[in-house]
């Protein structure tokens, strides 16, 4: 749940930063930017939320001292930020994009999955290929953590 939550942020995050950084500000779109802006609040609280929920269902017990709820959610941490340049890399891209074509399908016809901007200022710039990796590893650090879950 954390892990979902945590990403649909990442989206949200990402297409945030498409508006901020887009060069256009207000005037990217017709209707309010302010709902994405609202939306990406809303997703943060909701995921320290979901954290809160599965520390709880996690159930009882400890590792090696550490509670088990805690330790669930800590194991999740690395698994969602492995996982988040995927999700708001390409969401960004995708946002940039569809403010400078105005439509969703002329932006889908336009947009190029992976894209690697020559002119980023990030300071870990991850090209397409590392995202989907990072992603993936975040994902198989999750799904071992349910199996080892299940187990204890």
């Amino acid at each position: 749940m954390f892990w979902l939550l945590y990403n649909l942020f990442a989206l949200v995050d990402g297409f945030c930063d498409a508006l901020l950084y887009g060069g256009k500000g207000a005037e990217s779109f017709a209707w309010n930017e302010h709902a994405p802006l609202l939306t990406r609040r809303a997703l943060a609280v909701l995921a320290a939320v979901a954290a809160a929920v599965e520390a709880l269902l996690a159930g009882p017990g400890e590792i090696e001292g550490v509670p088990l709820g805690l330790a669930w959610v800590l194991w999740n941490i690395p698994a969602a930020a492995l996982s988040f340049s995927l999700f708001h890399n390409e969401c960004y891209n995708f946002g940039r994009v569809l403010i400078r074509e105005k439509t969703v399908a002329r932006a889908r016809k336009v947009f190029r999955f992976n894209y690697q901007s020559s002119t980023t200022t990030a300071r870990w710039d991850f090209d397409g290929t590392a995202r989907w990796v990072m992603a993936a590893a975040g994902v198989l650090w999750l799904g071992l953590g349910f199996l080892l879950h299940a187990k204890l």
